[in-house]
């Protein structure tokens, strides 16, 4: 008759080769996920290449510059266009001043209908 010890030994052989099978068939499971995750980053990869051969075809300076002439009709800026606020602030004031009406929404109105938040504005 066999002893104990040798049925509780084959036993714990028995749940290695268990364990050890499972654990191969793991493996393998996370080396397809693997293979996928990298084929999907290769596709991926080609894509944003693509995108960036598109993008710079389609930002050439020439072509940007083709497109802009046909449909905008636009001249350089002359110097006397650029201003800052503190200039615009100052012009304000003084057409106030002159006129007597601020323009607000293409429409000129008296001074004394512009709220005072504004007006302390345009008087500087």
């Amino acid at each position: 008759m066999m002893r104990l010890s040798t049925f509780v030994w084959l036993g714990l052989v028995g749940a290695m080769i268990a364990g050890l099978f499972h654990l191969k068939y793991e493996v393998i499971g996370l080396e397809k996920r693997l293979v996928h995750a990298k084929r999907q980053t290769r596709v991926h990869q080609e894509a944003i290449g693509i995108l960036h051969a598109e993008w710079s075809y389609l930002s050439r300076p020439e072509r940007l510059d083709h497109l802009l002439s046909k449909r905008i009709d636009l001249l350089p800026i002359k110097r006397a266009q650029v201003t800052t606020f503190d200039r615009l602030e100052r012009k304000l004031a003084t057409e106030i001043a002159h006129t007597g009406h601020e323009e607000s929404n293409g429409q000129l109105r008296p001074v004394a209908d512009v709220p005072p938040g504004r007006r302390r504005r345009a008087e500087r």
